[in-house]
């Protein structure tokens, strides 16, 4: 039974650790194809410098109209760049294409925004941030001020330059999560050894245990005897008295 408990315990282990390699060799392969055309040092942080095609746009309600965000100076390559406009409502906006694959040093890379405001939609002004999201680390980018007004057409205004540095907030957030694997399986192995001390302790203290009770029980079976030895010698006593008496 002790064998059994054991090699289930290092089946799981063992299990475990295989799992946890299988998550990390899928995220390595997709990291691989989302990044295998960016080139550039290993230890290169990666910049680019992000262009708003206005810096303030007022516009009707029930009127649409369009503006754009360049992408270029790119400094060691980006891979999967995905666009949000921050602090704008998100029915009033889309833009094309969903996502740019890469982007090399010395390419340009370009979102088109579509503004569609609804008829109902309310008099007021926003700051909105362009913010992009890579496969290297998030950028923040430039502002822009979006003013619904009664106007007759669209109004823009003259387009701003940002230059932004990706943080690592992703790749600190995955070596976190593999130092918890670790933790967890240093803490498992503890204890199983932990479970199996115990164990053999149990079973060092069984036979002086039942030595114990085996010693109680041959005394009380040698009072017994002795009471029982006591018993019969009164009783010959008695019998002994009783013929004299009838002499």
């Amino acid at each position: 039974m002790k064998v059994t408990a054991r090699s289930s315990a290092y089946l799981i282990l063992l299990g475990f650790f295989l799992l946890s390699a299988g998550m990390l060799a899928s995220e390595t392969e997709l990291s691989t194809k989302l990044t295998g055309k960016v080139v550039g040092a290993p230890d290169c942080i990666s910049t680019l410098k992000m262009t708003a095609g206005h810096a303030e746009i007022s516009i009707a309600p029930g009127d649409s109209t369009e503006t754009r965000l360049t992408i270029d100076d790119v400094q060691c390559g980006a891979s999967y760049i995905r666009l949000e406009v921050e602090d704008l409502p998100s029915e009033y906006y889309t833009f094309a294409p969903s996502y740019l694959r890469t982007l090399t040093p010395g390419d340009v890379g370009r979102f088109i925004i579509y503004l569609d405001i609804p008829l109902d939609a309310e008099y007021k002004a926003y700051t909105a941030t362009y913010k992009l999201y890579t496969s290297e680390g998030r950028y923040t980018g430039p502002e822009f001020t979006l003013s619904i007004e009664d106007i007759e057409k669209p109004q823009l205004s003259a387009r701003t330059e940002f230059i932004s540095e990706g943080s690592t907030q992703e790749e600190e957030d995955n070596t976190q999560f593999w130092w918890l694997i670790m933790l967890g399986s240093v803490i498992f192995v503890a204890a199983i050894h932990a479970s199996e001390y115990f164990e053999n302790k149990l079973h060092e203290n069984e036979p002086k245990r039942k030595s114990r009770t085996s010693g109680k029980t041959t005394l009380r079976s040698l009072v017994k005897k002795e009471r029982a030895k006591e018993e019969k010698d009164v009783k010959r006593v008695e019998r002994a008295l009783k013929k004299r008496k009838k002499k």
